[in-house]
């Protein structure tokens, strides 16, 4: 079965992790296509604000899927976090005292 390059087009084996033309990864990271596009930035904006992350994920997801999936998944790591810190200090309150 063959495909082609996502970066270059070139028609190579479906197997195929090199692109024998341009020579960059495909076959490694094809469930990870999000990061081939996505901006390092709107990660951090989901960090940052992970509310406002989940709504420009949820307004923006059908038009620009590999770009808007950097803040979904900045979102999630800030409330993630937000929950660890909330569970460590109530544990840290319940033991105190």
């Amino acid at each position: 079965m063959s495909t082609r390059c996502p970066h270059c087009g070139n028609e190579i084996d479906g197997d195929s992790t090199v692109c024998p033309q341009c020579g960059k990864l495909i076959g490694v990271f094809k469930g990870l296509s999000l990061y081939r596009q996505g901006h390092v930035g709107f990660a951090f904006l989901g960090l940052l604000f992970p509310f406002v992350g989940l709504l420009i994920y949820l307004a923006f997801r059908k038009k620009h899927p590999e770009s808007v999936a950097m803040l979904f998944i900045g979102a999630v790591i800030s409330s993630l976090l937000a929950i660890v810190l909330a569970l460590s200090f109530v544990t840290a309150l319940l033991f105190t005292t």
